[in-house]
């Protein structure tokens, strides 16, 4: 196989990525029902998860996730591209485009919650819960869980042995955003 021909497939990794790189998210505008938990609103958070339990998401939420995005991004890339392109039919630019748009066609469950959520899952919505968060990974103190590349509290991507209920890879946590937006 060429050069050219493998530079052209990267090519089109580089383009998917270009935009989100540059891209500033906006600020957040979720609103959290006071039955079940359950995420109502206008932004992104809200087509992200099912649940919310706590309190909705403050700026300075999203200005925190933002941070750590910042620091995980090229780990959660690495881990991404990696799961993707297993998956893909083969190299050709098509075949990678249709693993990195993630576009899936989901059953309706009735849950009007859900199907928004479902409605929405594809691109980086999909891969950071179902390549990262649904297989265990998470934010850990460095410190904790890799001392020997960064010795203190910035945060590392870590997969736990043990992979989350659904209930809580679709329940909002502001680490959770920042591999979302890591992913972005």
């Amino acid at each position: 196989e060429s050069l050219m021909a493998v530079l052209g497939r990267w090519r089109l990794v580089l383009l998917w990525l270009w935009p989100c790189l540059a891209a500033s998210p906006k600020t957040p505008n979720v609103e959290v029902t006071e039955n079940q938990g359950y995420a109502a609103g206008q932004s992104g958070e809200y087509f992200r998860y099912k649940h919310m339990f706590y309190k909705k998401p403050t700026e300075e939420d999203f200005e925190n996730a933002q941070k750590v995005a910042q620091e995980v991004r090229c780990l959660v890339c690495v881990h991404l591209l990696r799961s993707l392109l297993s998956r893909a039919r083969s190299y050709s630019e098509d075949d990678i485009a249709d693993v990195l748009e993630g576009n899936t066609d989901y059953e309706r469950t009735g849950d009007a919650v859900e199907d928004q959520m479902l409605k929405h899952k594809k691109g980086c919505n999909k891969h950071f819960k179902d390549d990262l968060v649904a297989e265990g990974f998470m934010l850990r103190p460095c410190k904790e869980v890799a001392p020997e590349i960064k010795n203190d509290t910035s945060p590392c991507l870590w997969q736990s042995p043990e992979k989350p209920s659904k209930q809580a890879v679709d329940t909002y946590e502001v680490w959770k955003e920042g591999v979302f937006y890591a992913c972005e």
